[in-house]
């Protein structure tokens, strides 16, 4: 596998949520990929699922939520596949993980955008992920920190744990983000473990399950 320039918002912020992380203090990546009220599907993804692609609507920026019934922990996206593994099982990995701010005032955040799912809650346990379609894999492109992200759309769900702890908690993507490519090579370790490139957002209630917000960045370890 694996965001903001420097200097003030450049959109009001009553339209698209600043970021209030100590290290993320510039508009996120939500400002750029607006919500979609419509069902639609960006087609191939950079590693093709196995089952057949839904009709496109091209009008929309972004892949729909994925409608999949819940599965254990220990399951694996594509498991009607038995043959053979799935093209597209993202197997566990480490890198840094930032906070940012979405939906209703929770905490430290106040009131902000729905981001680019729409559904979006600062005081649930959500994500951001840089490769949710081809509109926010342009803007965040975790390629160029050699990092070759799958795809994964709304409504997806990872498991992460902190690199140095032991609960590990399930997220869900309700947003696009980080903008990976702005910290290509960044690192935080601990207790002599690293993880490289920033490639996971987590909401305040997601982040506080693993670490203290005033870190702003953690290092952790994701699977899918």
């Amino acid at each position: 596998m694996a965001l903001r320039r420097t200097g003030d918002c450049g959109i009001s912020c009553r339209q698209v949520p600043c970021l209030l992380s100590e290290h993320n203090k510039l508009p996120s990546v939500r400002a750029k990929v607006p919500p979609c009220q419509r069902s639609c599907d960006e087609g191939q993804t950079r590693a093709p699922r196995a089952r057949a692609p839904r009709a496109r609507d091209a009008s929309c920026p972004f892949a729909p939520e994925e409608e999949e019934p819940a599965r254990s922990a220990g399951s694996l996206e594509g498991s009607d596949t038995v043959a053979s593994p799935p093209v597209d099982v993202m197997a566990p990995t480490t890198a840094e993980a930032s906070w940012f701010c979405c939906g209703p005032a929770f905490g430290p955040c106040g009131t902000a955008g729905g981001g680019a799912c729409g559904t979006c809650r600062s005081a649930s346990l959500h994500c951001a992920w840089p490769n949710t379609s081809d509109a926010c894999f342009d803007i965040t492109r975790p390629d160029r920190c050699g990092d070759d992200l799958l795809r994964r759309t709304c409504g997806h769900q990872f498991f992460v744990k902190h690199l140095c702890g032991t609960t590990e908690i399930a997220v869900t993507i309700r947003d696009c983000g980080p903008q990976t490519d702005l910290w290509c090579g960044e690192q935080r370790c601990c207790s002599g473990n690293c993880a490289t490139n920033r490639l996971i957002d987590f909401t305040p209630a997601a982040f506080t399950r693993l670490g203290s917000l005033s870190a702003g960045i953690i290092p952790v370890t994701i699977r899918s």
